[in-house]
């Protein structure tokens, strides 16, 4: 969780400006572009790791019942 926080942020600083030169983002529209450009780049990772933990609980259901 804290890792895809971390890179909501690092996300953001690069969305916005690392530098913070006053490059705010102004107006609803570049809110929304921003809120879709991390949704694009979250949703596979979570996604992923969403897939990749079931099958690790479902083989470790399996194994614990066999036994």
């Amino acid at each position: 969780m804290a890792t895809l926080l971390g890179l909501a942020l690092t996300a953001w600083q690069v969305f916005v400006g690392a530098g913070g030169g006053g490059s705010d983002l102004i107006g609803p529209g570049e809110m929304a572009r921003f809120g879709r450009a991390v949704f694009e780049l979250l949703t596979p990772l979570v996604l992923t790791v969403a897939m990749l933990f079931s099958a690790l609980f479902s083989a470790a259901a399996v194994s614990q019942e066999k036994s």
